[in-house]
């Protein structure tokens, strides 16, 4: 029903109480209404389908709301704020050749890991004088596994003579799942008025539902603006960043790349990807007859994912936010979703920094990550 208090669906039993007590009204008190009976499979009937009508009724009720709302619904929600769900992405990374002196490696030329990711050349790569040269590639496919680990990419999926080696001297960047209800509704929640300008809030914001951007930092010192993005590419990060700037307002950082405004004007923008902080944890932990063979890699894998890191698998989790410091007391939430452990003792550290049993603050330009080398499980 709706009323003051919002809406409350009615339940199956609910429905099947009440129509029980409709039939006793009109047919006798003493009609037979159990679940073999004539009457009682006809009320079951009755509820199961009215159970359903209540349900899409509920739907429409929470399809007005952020909280509640799923699949287009939000969707159309999120465009009332100028946001739409990230769709899955590619990852993009630098390639090192060594080859034969002053060759050419064509645009499209393919190269894949081990594992049989696969990458190919968005431009053309003429190796120097000495047979060395780089260039950008992006992977074939979409999503979070795309972002593969350093020195992975080493095989020629289309072998070209002239060429020796290849390899990703950094890891790939940028590769996403496709965004999911939980993780949308989470950022259409926390988001600031995107529809917004100038300021820092909007600036995060746009930054944030740029493609393949995962966290953002705005530092505005007027009248210059310091941005921090992890992942998303050069190109895009700074035409969202552009766009948002007002006149006269200028931008530092390491990277720098031109854009073109609707006059044909071109301008400089400059921001900075995220410094990454590797974080080294140590967990002795006493466990029970319940703890699995894989007990271990599951503890390690259940951190990577909340902190933030590429795991076993080399898949890429995103973890906490830019800035986020690391909740001391949160890691231990985590460790016991994993069956089987009795007691754990915890201590976490920054690499090169002693090991702590505390919070780990981050600032606002780092972002937390780790692997399986920097988690270290002692079983008793």
């Amino acid at each position: 029903m709706l009323d003051k208090n919002g809406f409350k669906r009615k339940t199956y039993q609910d429905l099947k109480e009440e129509l029980e007590l409709k039939f006793q009204e009109k047919f006798g008190k003493d009609i037979n209404t159990s679940s073999k009976s004539v009457f009682g499979m006809l009320i079951a009937i009755f509820s199961w389908f009215l159970s359903v009508l209540w349900e899409v009724a509920e739907k429409v009720y929470n399809s007005a709301y952020s909280s509640k709302a799923e699949g287009i619904q939000l969707d159309r929600l999120a465009a009332n704020k100028g946001m739409s769900r990230d769709q899955s992405s590619e990852s993009y990374v630098d390639l090192a050749f060594t080859g034969v002196p002053n060759s050419t490696i064509a645009e499209q030329a393919r190269f894949a890991t081990r594992k049989g990711q696969f990458f190919y050349l968005i431009e053309d790569v003429i190796l120097d004088e000495v047979g060395r040269g780089s260039g950008q590639a992006v992977s074939e496919e979409t999503g979070l596994n795309t972002n593969v680990a350093a020195n992975t990419i080493n095989v020629q999926a289309e072998p070209i003579e002239t060429l020796y080696t290849v390899t990703n001297p950094l890891s790939a960047t940028g590769g996403r799942d496709g965004e999911t209800d939980t993780e949308f509704r989470d950022r259409l929640i926390n988001s600031p008025a995107i529809s917004g300008n100038t300021t820092v809030n909007a600036m995060v914001a746009r930054l944030n539902d740029t493609t393949g951007v995962r966290s953002s930092s705005v530092v505005s010192l007027s009248p210059v603006v310091h941005a921090y993005v992890l992942g998303g590419s050069r190109e895009a990060v700074a035409e969202s960043l552009f766009n948002c700037l007002a006149a006269g307002i200028d931008t530092v950082g390491t990277e720098a790349v031109q854009v073109t405004d609707i006059s044909g004007n071109s301008h400089t923008v400059r921001f900075d990807y995220a410094a990454e902080v590797p974080i080294k944890i140590k967990l002795d932990v006493q466990t029970n007859t319940s703890f699995l063979i894989t007990g271990a890699s599951d503890i390690k894998q259940v951190l990577i994912q909340n902190i933030g890191g590429t795991d076993e698998s080399e898949t890429d989790w995103i973890g906490l936010s830019m800035g986020e410091k690391i909740v001391y007391s949160q890691l231990f939430s985590f460790v016991y979703d994993v069956p089987g452990i009795e007691d754990v003792t915890i201590q976490v550290a920054r690499t090169g920094g002693s090991f702590v049993m505390n919070n780990l603050p981050l600032q606002s330009y780092e972002i937390a990550r780790t692997s399986p080398n920097l988690i270290e499980v002692n079983i008793t």
